[in-house]
């Protein structure tokens, strides 16, 4: 069974951290790598993207009476979860049904006087298409945050996501696009809010520590041995049981793991091979379904280089979603539902279910695909021959 998500670290990765572990400085040496490939004049390492949104968060809302945080209808709901624990109120948007992102209309409209920022997800890897609209629109006292979880290595045109904001926080946890099974961070170029951001350790009560060099080897190690379709496939039933179907009520707030971060010095050396694979499945799968009938695909930027994190389809017809999943299955290839609510029918909010339909729509119909590194082109081709016959 070929996973849904895969770890591209070898041996040798492993190792080459192991090794930098002697040396003092790994998490120093690891925000230096990454402030140099953002291209940011300050990066804050933190536990978790999730975590590392807060930490932003609290950073923005400390001379503002503004409390309010635009969030796309569709997203992770540990977004709202972060937004409520830093005491802001999160306010929802519809997405767009051409690139999946937020609508930048409804986005606009969504935007008051109590409008402390506004989030971008540049989800499943595809760069918001209209985020230069976006940020040319949104009044001066609101903050435009890109959440480049699912992103890293993408690019609208040849910006880099993150690039167009005042601030963008990133995720390193397995199954993203840089997977070191932990750790995140805040990547911006205003001095003051960097220098903000990095207060906050010592204003942020910290709910816990720092994760054990030997409990993160092992989490890396185990994630790269079920990495094996072999041995997936014999876990896949009992893996299952453990899969998250709905966000956590809370989070740590910790820094990155030593081991986390010597692993992610060792794994930007290679960050663009992965970034180019991605983008490479993902443009594979694109244009081997683009003409097929009873689905939508994502629009992608022309110019961009979009690492997808998976690749997302939309079915128009719910027994054919299914067909596809059971197909899929049957050929040894994991898909994903993703999350199976919009973010209105995940969280008392104070909208009706018929509020943000596109969101709606897409959390039903949505199936996605794997793009990882580990994928060969006939893996990519039985995918696509699976979609095709399970909408014919």
């Amino acid at each position: 069974m070929i996973p849904i998500i895969s770890s591209p670290v070898q041996k040798s990765d492993i190792s080459a951290a192991l090794e930098l572990l002697k040396n003092r400085g790994v998490k120093s040496r690891f925000n230096e790598s990454l402030e140099a490939l953002f291209k940011s004049e300050s990066v804050k390492l933190a536990n978790s993207g999730i975590a590392a949104f807060y930490i932003l968060l609290e950073a923005i809302k400390k001379d503002s009476a503004r409390n309010e945080v635009v969030l796309p209808a569709y997203t992770a709901g540990s977004l709202v979860v972060a937004v409520k624990k830093a005491g802001l109120r999160p306010v929802l948007c519809d997405i767009s049904l051409d690139d999946f992102n937020a609508d930048v209309s409804s986005m606009l409209n969504t935007i008051s006087k109590n409008t402390l920022a506004v989030v971008c997800v540049h989800i499943f890897g595809i760069g918001m298409s209209g985020i230069i609209g976006l940020k040319e629109n949104i009044p001066g006292e609101t903050l435009l945050i890109e959440d480049c979880a699912q992103a890293m290595g993408s690019c609208v045109k040849d910006i880099p996501v993150g690039g167009f904001s005042g601030a963008s926080f990133f995720s390193f946890n397995r199954g993203k696009n840089l997977p070191l099974c932990g750790g995140g961070a805040i990547a911006t170029n205003n001095h003051g809010l960097g220098r903000e951001i990095k207060d906050q350790d010592k204003q942020i009560t910290l709910t816990g520590k720092a994760g054990n060099n030997q409990g993160a080897l092992l989490k890396t190690r185990v994630f790269r041995l079920l990495s094996d379709p072999f041995i997936y496939g014999l876990a896949f039933p009992f893996g299952r049981l453990f899969k998250e179907t709905k966000p956590a009520k809370d989070f740590a707030v910790t820094e990155i793991n030593d081991f986390e971060a010597a692993l992610g010095v060792t794994l930007l050396r290679k960050a663009d091979e992965f970034f180019n694979a991605r983008h490479k499945n993902g443009l594979f799968l694109a244009n081997a379904l683009k003409d097929a009938q009873g689905i939508m695909i994502p629009s992608i930027t022309q110019g961009s280089r979009t690492a997808f994190n998976r690749f997302p389809l939309v079915f128009k017809e719910m027994p054919a979603l299914e067909r596809a999943e059971k197909e899929l299955a049957r050929i040894g290839i994991e898909s994903s539902r993703m999350y199976l609510k919009p973010l209105h029918k995940m969280f008392e909010l104070g909208y009706q279910n018929y509020d943000f339909p596109n969101a709606s729509y897409l959390a039903d119909r949505l199936l996605t695909l794997p793009t990882h590194t580990n994928l060969k082109v006939i893996d990519l081709e039985r995918m696509a021959e699976s979609i095709r016959k399970s909408i014919q």
